[in-house]
């Protein structure tokens, strides 16, 4: 028998019309102040009496205030009636939400139906990649200094790259003629230009006389 055919317990709304209606529980925290409490209903909503359940809060309200909802495809809402994804949240705080372990590790995993990804904290490193632990196969930002470390869990410098034994440190590509990198001080810029087979290096951000360039043939 399904549970609608044998409850052990069972709440049905007097109204008998398929049109708006609810039925709930009401958790009252207080004896002598009518309205404080939480309230789980069953709510039936349009001609067709599409279910959701909604939990309310209540501060001195009978209606209460809507903190989540549960609606007829499963999907949840925190502050929305009318989620549009597995999991909505919608809030006007800046912070939204909070995941903490009370170990020195704490993993959030991303998956789809053939590649994980994780989101990482440990030892003052916030990490995004593949692996579920510290490792420098993500990649790793320090949350003491904000240095960035692909291939390192350890970065020393704001952006640290260790290719391990892999001669190749890092390929930097431009789908056209020019390929630019700026490398800047307080008051002073200079350019390494790859252009149409010439390398050039120097203040000018263009294959220039006044840079050094350097002609492979």
């Amino acid at each position: 028998a399904s549970f609608f055919d044998a409850p052990h317990l069972k709440l049905e709304s007097l109204n008998t019309d398929n049109l708006d209606g609810k039925v709930g529980i009401v958790l009252e925290s207080s004896t002598n102040r009518t309205g404080y409490g939480a309230s789980i209903a069953a709510l039936r909503s349009g001609t067709n009496g599409h279910p959701d359940i909604v939990f309310n809060i209540h501060k001195g309200s009978k209606e209460g205030t809507e903190v989540l909802r549960i609606d007829e495809d499963g999907q949840v809402g925190i502050g929305v009636t009318d989620p549009d994804r597995p999991l909505e949240v919608v809030s006007t705080a800046n912070n939204m939400a909070k995941f903490f372990s009370t170990d020195d590790l704490a993993i959030v995993e991303v998956r789809d139906n053939n590649t994980v990804g994780n989101i990482v904290t440990k030892d003052n490193v916030f990490g995004f990649g593949g692996s579920g632990s510290l490792s420098a196969h993500n990649l790793n930002i320090m949350t003491t200094t904000g240095n960035v470390g692909i291939g390192t869990t350890s970065p020393t410098v704001p952006l640290h790259v260790d290719s391990s034994t892999s001669d190749t440190v890092a390929i930097f590509k431009s789908s056209d003629s020019t390929a630019r990198i700026q490398i800047q001080d307080d008051d002073t810029a200079n350019h390494i230009v790859s252009n149409n087979s010439t390398l050039s290096l120097g203040a000018n951000n263009t294959l220039h006389a006044n840079n050094l360039n350097i002609d492979p043939n």
